[in-house]
């Protein structure tokens, strides 16, 4: 309005001579922006008072983030690099460069380091720190890329398998974190389950979901179809209350319940339990712990390894 424009009223950036001094929108207007000086022209204007103006500036930009004005290479989205150089303006020197080096802690002394634990760097951080990676246990100088894979429910060597047929008496399969082997020589329970305990953190199976419940079952008929396979689960020291062989009691069961109802203790001497084959779709059953065969169906048997 025509009330707003006199002598003493503020300028603005409007395209008017708001305040009759015969000029149109100068740098002294209230809404003018402030434009410094980008004299390398990399999009980042040198420290310094700037200038206001309405309308922009030739060789300027509204910051004054740049840390050195006379080097193009020089500013806060730069790549930073190993030359002794402050390229990203963060006050800091060759740090997280590009052309670095990626080091690894190495917190048990093997010389290899935890991938999860890395930075870029010119120079190695400390002596802890070590160019390669892939230790998947870095509290274990025994377990790292190079070490010797034996059967002990551990990744030894880093490759990914827990243990292997090569280093296991029997077949070795894994699912999430432990280590199974499924072993076809047909025995007792406590033949089985001593068997088991021979090899390190192994012990007669536990199983714990109906997941896992269905795993071992599809792997046990790969193997044979008709075997029946000792699992931990007993309740040898006392008659109906079953616990699994480490002690633990347990949620999960997968008992049969037709044709018949089961653990029924036949006889008064079945103690220990077993998955079924295919005739009755792995459910479990208990059984006498002495047999190695249920009239000629072999009784094998199923380790477990799990690390904490």
């Amino acid at each position: 309005e025509t009330s707003d424009i006199h002598p003493a009223a503020d300028e603005y950036c409007n395209e008017a001579d708001d305040d009759c001094d015969g000029v149109i929108d100068e740098g002294h207007a209230l809404d003018a922006s402030l434009w410094f000086v980008d004299s390398d022209g990399d999009g980042f204007g040198a420290y310094g008072p700037g200038t206001s103006s309405c309308t922009e500036l030739v060789g300027h930009v509204l910051n004054l983030e740049d840390c050195d004005d006379l080097d193009a290479s020089i500013h806060p989205e730069a790549s930073e690099y190993c030359d002794g150089v402050d390229e990203d303006c963060d006050g800091l020197t060759d740090n997280d460069p590009v052309d670095g080096i990626i080091w690894h802690r190495d917190f048990d002394g093997d010389e290899y380091g935890d991938d999860g634990a890395a930075i870029a760097s010119c120079d190695a951080p400390g002596e802890e720190w070590v160019e390669d990676g892939g230790d998947c246990d870095d509290d274990d100088k025994n377990v790292n890329p190079e070490g010797i894979e034996v059967c002990n429910g551990i990744d030894d060597d880093c490759s990914g398998q827990i243990d292997s047929d090569e280093v296991c008496p029997c077949r070795v399969e894994n699912l999430g974190g432990h280590a199974y082997q499924f072993c076809t020589a047909a025995t007792t329970w406590t033949s089985a389950r001593a068997s088991c305990l021979e090899e390190d953190n192994y012990d007669l199976v536990t199983i714990n979901s109906s997941s896992e419940q269905s795993w071992l079952y599809s792997k046990t008929t790969t193997i044979s179809a008709y075997a029946w396979w000792w699992i931990g689960y007993n309740d040898r020291d006392h008659e109906g209350s079953f616990v699994w062989s480490d002690g633990s009691a347990g949620s999960y069961t997968d008992w049969m319940t037709w044709p018949w109802r089961q653990p029924d203790n036949a006889g008064g001497v079945e103690h220990c339990g077993h998955i079924y084959g295919v005739d009755y779709s792995g459910t479990w059953n208990d059984l006498q712990c002495g047999l190695t065969n249920w009239y000629g169906i072999p009784l094998y048997f199923i380790c477990e390894a799990s690390i904490d």
